[in-house]
């Protein structure tokens, strides 16, 4: 048994080495964590924003319903649409015993894939429609399909990692649960139209990531060379992600730059680059969560050195 999971107050494996739910359950679990990663975008009314490539003039009101926002502003919404909801699936399959056999992972990955492949489906059938026919239309649409089908494939990989796989492994599926987390719970929040839509917003939102990670850190702890490695791996993502989204959208969303593919990239290489800078961000970031992680993991083991004395 690992001792992490059980200072984490996650169950330990069953003797059986199967996991807590029937193989039913993990797969409507993988539907139903599905379903709440897409939630944000759900609550918002799920009308399709205007496309700049459209083959008519539409009003916004006269867009279609589509399960995803697909459109480029959307980027990093998209991939937090899948990735949260398969990294609550892993997080929930591990929290009722790490299953060592594959039919309840599998299972549930299969939940995760029927929702997350349908809302793919009926968006791009509602999209390719639309668009105007010529080569910039293509781009765009095996472009952004793309980043879904890659996300969603990320997403799995998060759900098997932090569902199966020891500690080290875990704390890396985690660290890129966390680092979309934010984009999930600022659209969830400060939808136009949702229910849950707050009048201000929250000041210290951006730090969810850099604090999810550190507590991952926390959990993984540092007693062997594999946690030492995630620790080091978690810290280079949590640096490296967050400029990155930042260089992306800030070519993404200029129609300017658009126009021109070599421009939006050079400009997006730029803003990558100053974000993991000194001016930047992510550097603060990284040493928030090694704080956590570093505090937490040192209280951790003092406890563990009392009662071990006790």
């Amino acid at each position: 048994m690992d001792s992490t999971d059980t200072a984490s107050g996650l169950r330990p494996r069953t003797r059986s080495g199967r996991s807590g739910l029937p193989n039913w359950a993990c797969f409507v679990l993988g539907v139903v964590c599905a379903v709440v990663g897409l939630l944000p975008w759900l609550v918002q009314g799920m009308r399709l924003p205007l496309q700049n490539l459209w083959s008519g003039s539409v009003s916004a009101d006269s867009m279609p319903l589509v399960a995803l926002p697909f459109s480029q502003y959307s980027l990093i919404l998209l991939v937090s649409l899948m990735v949260t909801g398969s990294a609550l699936a892993g997080v929930l399959l591990r929290s009722v015993g790490r299953p060592r056999r594959r039919e309840g992972v599998l299972l549930a990955g299969a939940g995760l894939l029927l929702v997350q492949g349908a809302a793919t489906a009926q968006t791009a059938s509602e999209v390719l429609p639309g668009l105007s026919v010529d080569s910039r239309s293509r781009l765009y649409f095996g472009t952004l399909l793309g980043v879904i089908i890659g996300s969603i494939v990320v997403g799995l990989v998060v759900a098997v990692l932090v569902s199966r796989a020891p500690a080290p492994g875990a704390a890396l599926g985690l660290t890129l649960g966390a680092l979309v987390l934010d984009s999930w719970v600022s659209t969830l929040l400060y939808a136009q139209d949702g229910i849950f839509r707050m009048a201000s917003p929250l000041p210290l939102l951006e730090w969810l990531p850099a604090v999810l990670v550190g507590a991952v850190l926390m959990w993984c702890g540092v007693h062997s060379v594999g946690r030492v490695a995630a620790w080091i791996v978690s810290l280079f993502l949590l640096w490296v992600v967050p400029a990155l989204f930042t260089g992306v959208m800030s070519a993404a969303g200029s129609r300017v730059l658009l126009r021109n593919p070599q421009d939006a990239l050079m400009a997006a290489g730029e803003t990558f680059l100053a974000a993991l800078g000194p001016a930047g961000m992510s550097w603060r970031y990284v040493l928030l969560a090694l704080l956590i992680g570093a505090v937490g993991a040192a209280v951790a083991g003092l406890t563990r050195r009392r009662r071990h004395t006790a």
